[in-house]
């Protein structure tokens, strides 16, 4: 993290291509290379602990999730609240089996409600399951997981000098 934090990233999925420029000390680009985005919702995110996290709204509560572009797919905790909850869809159930005797179950759905800032974007995939060992590891309580779902949705600009995520779900040229 320490290497990346006078870096902006934009990490660009659909065309499998993280860009790095460096920033001033102010949080502006240095590079003239980077194109004028229009972005559809910036929001501050802030580091705890090397870890990225940014707020977020699922059925109207607002949640904590960390962001994660090497995570598969996003994850839910089954203790975020009910209303949350409601808004994901189940597809189907697995078990899951750790070291030793411990095993658990994880539930696949979709989530149907999520907003950024003033985005709603549309459906994503998404696992349920609890997330009590990884909010203690990080001593931060962790609601939810960004990952491949969440970031497959367009290019993802994060300036750690400036603490923002800015998100462009349309790619240049598109509508």
């Amino acid at each position: 993290m320490s290497m990346l934090k006078n870096l902006l990233m934009v990490v660009d999925l659909r065309n499998n291509e993280l860009q790095l420029f460096r920033l001033d000390r102010d949080g502006n680009t240095v590079d003239a290379a980077l194109p004028k985005v229009k972005f559809d919702v910036i929001r501050k995110i802030e580091e705890y602990h090397n870890v990225l996290f940014v707020k977020a709204a699922i059925g109207g509560k607002i949640l904590d999730f960390c962001l994660d572009t090497g995570a598969e797919s996003n994850v839910i905790s089954v203790d975020a609240p009910k209303k949350a909850l409601n808004t994901i869809t189940i597809t189907r159930r697995s078990s899951l089996n750790g070291v030793g005797t411990s095993h658990g179950e994880v539930l696949y759905g979709n989530l149907n409600d999520f907003q950024l800032g003033s985005l709603q974007i549309g459906s994503m995939e998404t696992i349920l399951c609890s997330l009590s060992d990884m909010s203690r590891q990080y001593a931060y309580p962790i609601d939810g997981m960004l990952g491949y779902d969440f970031f497959s949705k367009g290019k993802i600009y994060l300036n750690l000098v400036k603490k923002e995520m800015g998100v462009c779900l349309k790619q240049e040229g598109k509508p």
